[in-house]
């Protein structure tokens, strides 16, 4: 039975109530939830990139790497360049306190098993938008140009990655994650109340007679 819309206004008052509690939490976790995102980022920055990376060195919310990048082949005169690049983690992994906020607003999703197994891919997700901020501060050097030999394919799909791991992911993903993970319990049907006698109130309506 799907919610009615007092539902609904209530669950979305809870959210709202519960959120800025939510947001504090994070906001005092997230140099350690900022670390998980920025490890798992690393390997696929330098796999992008072709860059030898150091770190990251976490400082508060920021992430810093060390990178070194090798010119290609036919480059060969070129020495190796060195950046240091931070990305501030915060901007893409406080969706996990809207994840929490609309897990404890409903009794349906205060569950541990779901609330975890969001918390884990929300403190993942994040790795895809700091990826994108390096490698889009990578592209906007131009001194590193020859090193990346980005095309102009390369570089638009970069601004993308970076908008999708900005914008969308840390608003629509805990919102897609908690309907996901309580689909199952918002569709059930709703048991109808029992009479005096046990029977269902269904049971107890006699049948319209025909006319």
């Amino acid at each position: 039975m799907f919610a009615s819309r007092g539902e609904i206004l209530a669950l979305l008052g809870k959210t709202l109530l519960l959120l800025p509690l939510a947001l504090v939490a994070w906001f005092f976790a997230a140099p350690l939830l900022n670390s998980v995102a920025a490890h798992v980022a690393k390997p696929v920055i330098s796999l992008a990139s072709g860059a030898k990376m150091a770190g990251p060195v976490m400082q508060g919310h920021l992430a810093r790497y060390e990178l070194t990048l090798h010119p290609p082949y036919e480059r060969r005169e070129l020495q190796p360049a060195m950046t240091e690049l931070e990305v501030n983690a915060s901007t893409f992994s406080f969706g996990i306190a809207l994840f929490v906020a609309l897990s404890l607003a409903s009794a349906m999703s205060r569950r541990a098993g779901p609330m975890a197994i969001g918390a884990i891919v929300l403190l993942i997700a994040p790795a895809w938008g700091v990826t994108f901020d390096i490698l889009r501060q990578l592209s906007a050097v131009h001194e590193l140009a020859p090193y990346l030999a980005l095309s102009s394919f390369g570089r638009e799909g970069i601004a993308l990655g970076y908008q999708v791991g900005s914008l969308l992911l840390p608003t629509l993903l805990p919102i897609a994650l908690w309907l996901g993970l309580n689909q199952r319990r918002m569709l059930m049907p709703m048991k109808a109340p029992e009479t005096a006698s046990g029977g269902s109130l269904a049971d107890a309506v006699p049948p319209r007679e025909k006319s």
